[in-house]
């Protein structure tokens, strides 16, 4: 699934492709973020803005993503919602606070588009069109990935349709993964959190995750600790062809399992018609994730906190 970070949109400039990838947690749970969020709204289609870059929902597609990341004293981070159609393309719009384009390429040598008052600087990789603007600090974009000699109408069409205005507080996902409780650990710093749901046409949820990064920030990343559940579905349907599982049992309950050099880091467990995922992240450097022994021993102690209802 996609969910991927604004910020790794500005690593396109640089090396790769972009993959358009809460409130305190210690203490344990499953509860909501914080009380003063904004009210949610029904369907991720109608959330129709990323901070002050407002848009509409495309009348027709395949599945909505909204991805969130958020200091652990409800500052966001980042806000991206993403609509993926059935031919295979998707439509990406996106916030990043304090991001900024200046210094990381010659933005005179990018296309123009001019919406109103505001600039868009335009950069394509392949059959992947983006929209960069700069307001108040912050780096807005529209993504259109687009088919292998498509026509890049629908994403200069996707441009001029927004614009950009006070939205009042930023709609969230909340920390809801149904049945499932868990204690996060005091000991441990929890720096950010990220989520990512993705609901079909109906506002029916998809999918689910949250996810924790431990240490001090991005760059001093000691692991990364995720729950995922994936709705109407069975842990046949989530293993991979290519690895070898194995079954264990933790506080009663039955996980299959997948080991590097004999430590677990990825549990799945079927909890009525869901699948739950929890995974030991480690850390990544955008390239290869390493897992720590540290890593491994905080996860098997998060993993014994969890129980379901």
């Amino acid at each position: 699934m996609g969910g991927i970070i604004l910020k790794k949109l500005i690593v396109l400039f640089l090396t790769v492709l972009m993959v358009m990838t809460m409130s305190g947690c210690s203490g344990s749970s499953n509860g909501n973020g914080g009380s003063d969020e904004p009210e949610k709204i029904k369907r991720i289609a109608d959330d129709t803005s990323t901070n002050l870059l407002s848009f509409s929902a495309p009348e027709k597609f395949d599945k909505a993503e909204r991805f969130i990341e958020q200091s652990v004293d409800g500052e966001i981070i980042e806000k991206d919602i993403t609509f993926y159609f059935n031919d295979g393309t998707e439509l990406t719009y996106a916030y990043a606070k304090d991001q900024s384009l200046e210094g990381l390429i010659d933005l005179d040598s990018l296309e123009k588009i001019e919406n109103g008052d505001d600039v868009f600087y335009v950069y394509v990789s392949g059959s992947s069109y983006v929209a960069f603007a700069m307001k108040d600090n912050d780096l807005y974009a529209v993504k259109y990935a687009l088919l292998d000699g498509q026509s890049r109408d629908p994403f200069d069409e996707a441009v001029k349709a927004v614009s950009f205005k006070d939205n009042g507080p930023m709609i969230t996902n909340d920390l809801d993964l149904g049945g499932i409780s868990y204690t996060i650990d005091p000991s441990l710093n929890v720096y950010k959190l990220v989520t990512n749901m993705t609901e079909d046409p109906d506002g029916n949820q998809l999918e689910k995750y949250v996810l924790w990064k431990y240490g001090q920030s991005d760059d001093e990343m000691d692991f990364r600790f995720l729950i995922r559940v994936f709705r109407n579905s069975t842990v046949e349907d989530q293993k991979k062809q290519d690895k070898e599982y194995e079954e264990r049992t933790v506080n009663g309950i039955s996980y299959t399992v997948l080991c590097d050099e004999g430590n677990p880091y990825i549990y799945y467990t079927q909890h009525g018609d869901d699948v739950y995922e929890i995974r030991n992240s480690g850390k990544s450097n955008g390239w290869f994730t390493s897992r720590s022994e540290e890593s491994y021993t905080a996860f098997e102690a998060f993993v014994n906190s969890i129980s379901f209802n």
